[in-house]
């Protein structure tokens, strides 16, 4: 029998660490809460196999009137290797925090929080939440976090049918209907008839070479053997970028394919990106690092991104950044290609456009840091 921790609101409910087996009751709870099945792959992938070690998991259990404890909430700490210049760093994110519906009513679940932060803070040197309900920002605020750096979110338009993708993918996603099934059919027709009314976005740009690696061919290419190595120190507070990590994140990520496009050997200098088809002519950028890390260079490496995504079928090219004052976080505001979220009507009915991501620093030395964020702090769902 699992030992339990201890036991509050008069013994019906009690909380402990994670012990090997409850892997099934953790996704038979992640399915309850969210809707969506994962299998025992992608869970090992997220809370077992990342380079920065094993997750951090607390849970919360209900005792059943046969006397059996029901796994009914759940607190996740996904550790997540950083780096700053020179220095070697320990994250943890916050992920899947989540509490049975059924048993929301009946427990004061930030007293819980609280007392996992107080078990594991000092084993990271910062914290950070991506996103989440309201009520779990709110109470990581009364933690400690600060929200003082906000989301940027970019859709840039490729092609006349940029608005159309968006619509359709946000269709798919939402429903197997007819009615949504055939929204998306008849979307990707004007998609395609659009595309035939325009040049394409790269026959007046200037693009650098870029080389174009499938997952496998990226995990062994020999650029990313001394990559980040070599130019870490022209970057501030940041995921590490060394090829475990990037093999974890991507090339060996369960829930998506992604495609690797590098810059090596050009007189301005070395970069990679890493893009994702996610199908209705949507593609989503969730890593660039560009050497040096200067707005020109920065802007042309994208650029030549968004021409090769437009040559494989792109309308639009999504990604996220932060508020940061480090230049190349301020330079993609700068993009030539135009940002249909802040355009009509996307900048009306789009809701929560005013994200912050949530921080709590442990370590004092990165304290006063500017962060380098991109999608690589996701999952890739």
């Amino acid at each position: 029998m699992k030992a339990k921790g201890l036991c509050l609101e008069m013994s019906k409910f009690s909380f402990r660490k994670y012990v090997p087996g409850d892997d099934d009751e953790i996704n038979r709870l992640y399915f309850e809460v969210t809707g969506r099945q994962r299998t025992a792959e992608q869970y090992r992938w997220q809370w077992h196999e990342a380079p920065g070690g094993t997750g951090e998991i607390w849970l919360i259990e209900a005792e059943e009137k046969s006397g059996e404890a029901k796994i009914i909430g759940h607190h996740g700490i996904m550790p997540i290797r950083f780096s700053s210049g020179a220095l070697n760093l320990l994250a943890g994110k916050t992920e899947n925090t989540m509490v049975h519906p059924a048993y929301r009513p009946k427990i004061l679940y930030p007293k819980y929080e609280r007392h996992f932060l107080s078990e594991y803070e000092n084993k990271f040197d910062l914290l950070f939440s991506t996103t989440g309900p309201s009520a779990a920002l709110r109470l990581r605020r009364a933690l400690g976090y600060k929200a003082d750096k906000r989301w940027n979110h970019y859709a840039w338009a490729l092609n006349p049918g940029a608005l159309t993708s968006i619509f359709a993918s946000g269709f798919s996603h939402k429903s197997n209907s007819h009615l949504a099934i055939g929204a998306v059919k008849l979307a990707n027709i004007g998609t395609s008839f659009l595309r035939l009314l325009k040049f394409r976005t790269g026959s007046s740009l200037k693009t650098l070479p870029l080389a174009c690696l499938s997952s496998s061919d990226a995990m062994c290419h020999p650029f990313f053997a001394c990559f980040w190595g070599s130019v870490r120190k022209e970057y501030v507070l940041t995921p590490t970028r060394d090829r475990e990590d990037l093999a974890w994140r991507f090339w060996k990520n369960p829930y998506a394919t992604y495609v690797t496009l590098i810059c090596e050997g050009h007189h301005e200098g070395d970069a990679y990106a890493i893009v994702r088809d996610c199908g209705n002519s949507v593609f989503t950028l969730d890593d660039i690092v560009c050497s040096p890390p200067t707005k020109h260079f920065l802007l042309k490496v994208l650029e030549s991104v968004c021409v090769w995504v437009d040559e494989h079928g792109g309308n639009v090219l999504k990604f996220s950044s932060t508020s940061d004052a480090f230049l190349p976080s301020q330079s993609f505001s700068e993009f030539k290609f135009e940002n249909i979220y802040e355009s009509f009507p996307l900048n009306r009915v789009r809701k929560n456009k005013d994200q912050f991501m949530l921080r709590r620093i442990t370590n004092s030395l990165c304290a006063q840091e500017e962060w380098f964020v991109t999608p690589i702090v996701f999952e890739g769902r």
